[in-house]
């Protein structure tokens, strides 16, 4: 029965409110959630309104509500105009893995390589290629 227990959204729903209380919780269906919240990487960094919509099985969406993101920005899934948080070939999403522990905690990494872009010029965070696009159906 334990096992089980991470094939609902129920246990993304409370890890999420264990670790980053600051997410507001949207069902938008019974396998369906939205997670909106802010992040603030460093005190000196703007505080980032963002959006994880976990879909079981599929890769979560994750999107930057604000601020705006510059058109010229590294590391960025223009297909599902999205950053890129890891290489599809090293990590593969399933239902068993956590926002709160996965994703989250790459969006921050992001966000913070992002504003060091936008300081020095130069992405100081891993980079993976972009060669493939990446596919966002349900």
């Amino acid at each position: 029965m334990a096992k089980n227990k991470l094939l609902d959204p129920y246990a993304q729903i409370a890890a999420m409110r264990l670790r980053f209380p600051q997410f507001k919780v949207k069902q938008t269906s019974i396998l369906d959630v939205e997670f909106i919240g802010t992040l603030q990487v460093r005190w000196d960094f703007p505080i980032y309104k963002v959006l994880v919509h976990y879909r079981g099985d599929v890769r979560p969406i994750v999107k930057i509500l604000s601020p705006e993101i510059s058109k010229s920005r590294p590391h960025w899934h223009s297909d599902v105009d999205e950053p890129c948080l890891y290489k599809n070939t090293d990590y593969s999403w399933n239902k068993r893995r956590l926002i709160a522990n996965d994703i989250i905690p790459w969006l921050a990494g992001w966000i913070y390589f992002y504003e060091m872009w936008l300081r020095t010029g130069k992405w100081l965070g891993p980079e993976a290629e972009h060669d493939k696009p990446v596919n966002n159906a349900a």
